[in-house]
């Protein structure tokens, strides 16, 4: 009877033991299998991510680097942060911070006006490799838009529409000197900082003729020119490639989990996990970076427009594309878990990215009614007298909505959700005000 009983619990022990050896087995020569593959990936991508890297001195992040180790030694004032918001004038300690950050500020200038940018990124180190310090950048880039605000009110207009266009400059500089979404943020949010600052002036009137065609040229550059979304979207997924051709054991090393990393029963846990996948996680890994390879590459002709289209897909078009893509995306993280676990969450991004293009083309609408004013002497009567594709809202592929009266006009759009009275509502009015009464009144709405 004993014996009897012994051999069953055997049984019962060793069936699934013996089950989960044979999934090891297959899990094991399926990444023996795989490795090739993923190492040739890595390879791939590590080469093109080291052919961004270049040093020359042209490259404005020589300039970037030096205001960040000067900005290190400084106090940042936090007042900067209500003025730029309209929140409050410019006060005695802000003053003080602008005359004693002079040297950031010529260097973030020197910075702004060269051909392009490339961070000297340790890309062999993938997901692993140290970024620069990005809180110290922004306050340098903060302190530079604070300088452009106080040129506009004081009506020095050259110089401060000159240090406006530069910060957008070196927004685009950080998107584009390195091909990660965090660097792509920075930079959105130093456009649309100084976007804030431009639109006080355009609305206000105080540019002239030269300023405001200025103006409505180099926006024009800003939304042809802007990095795609995507192509940061790929340089994070080409620093995956290199982790994991790197260390491709190690996926605590990949994905910064420590789950990954420790005991046998982990291990054994983790494949059973990816059953799917033939128990094999870089299996699941290398086909979660195909599958969003297929994302980038559908959003990529959605960014181009419709086949046969001479317009192009509009920014809604953009997004719908976007949204359609990341219902696919959520489904498929359902059947593989390596992929949810490094899905990015790209709604907040292209919002805001759409948002701030939108509110480019607004704004160079904006100074091209002012322009015609100042040519025929009165508003035009529709936004087609001005015969620029500034007139259209990317977001419905029609004009902006344009409200006129003899001495004002408004040129606005419900953004993003189509839907007016919410935070996504874009609009500028011509204010007689001053800049800081414009800011204090876009505060309050």
């Amino acid at each position: 009877m004993l014996k009897k009983n012994l051999r069953t619990v055997a049984i019962i022990i060793g069936i699934p033991v013996c089950l989960i050896l044979i999934a090891l087995v297959i899990g094991i020569i399926t990444d023996a299998i795989t490795t090739p593959a993923i190492k040739a990936k890595g390879d791939s991508a590590l080469k093109e991510l080291i052919a961004l890297r270049k040093e020359s001195k042209d490259n404005a992040w020589n300039y970037y680097s030096q205001a960040i180790a000067l900005m290190k030694e400084k106090t940042f004032p936090t007042d900067i942060n209500k003025y730029l918001r309209g929140e409050i004038g410019i006060t005695d300690e802000i003053i003080v911070s602008l005359n004693i950050n002079k040297d950031v500020i010529i260097l973030m200038e020197k910075g702004a006006m060269q051909p392009y940018c490339s961070m000297p990124l340790e890309y062999e180190k993938g997901i692993e490799m140290p970024l620069p310090v990005f809180v110290v950048l922004q306050e340098c880039a903060k302190i530079h838009a604070a300088q452009a605000l106080s040129a506009l009110e004081i009506g020095v207009t050259n110089d401060g529409l000159l240090k406006t266009l530069h910060g957008l400059n070196s927004g685009k500089h950080f998107i584009s000197g390195s091909p990660f979404l965090l660097t792509y943020m920075v930079g959105l949010v130093t456009i649309g900082r100084h976007l804030h600052v431009l639109e006080s002036g355009v609305a206000t009137g105080i540019f002239d003729k030269e300023q405001l065609e200025t103006t409505s040229h180099y926006l024009a550059e800003l939304e042809r020119t802007l990095p795609s979304l995507l192509w940061s979207l790929e340089g994070e997924i080409k620093t995956i490639n290199v982790s994991l051709a790197a260390k491709p054991l190690n996926y605590e090393s990949l994905l910064a989990m420590e789950i990954f990393e420790g005991s046998i029963f982990q291990d054994i846990g983790l494949r059973i996990w990816m059953w799917r996948y033939l128990f094999s996680p870089r299996l699941a890994t290398l086909k979660a970076i195909k599958t969003w390879d297929d994302m980038i590459a559908t959003l990529h002709i959605s960014a181009k427009g419709k086949e046969g289209s001479k317009e192009g897909s509009t920014e809604y078009d953009i997004v719908i594309a976007h949204n359609v893509t990341k219902d696919k995306m959520k489904k498929y993280c359902g059947s593989n878990p390596i992929s949810m676990l490094f899905m990015p969450n790209l709604e907040p991004m292209f919002k805001r990215k759409s948002r701030v293009l939108a509110k480019a083309r607004l704004i160079r609408c904006a100074a091209l009614v002012w322009k015609y004013r100042i040519e025929n002497g009165m508003f035009p009567g529709s936004l087609k007298a001005i015969n620029s594709d500034a007139i259209k809202d990317p977001f419905r592929n029609d004009t902006w909505d344009y409200v006129i009266t003899k001495h004002s006009f408004e040129l606005k759009s419900p953004g993003y959700n189509l839907v007016y009275d919410d935070d996504d509502d874009l609009s500028i009015t011509l204010n007689k005000g001053t800049v800081r009464e414009y800011l204090s009144t876009k505060k309050k709405k």
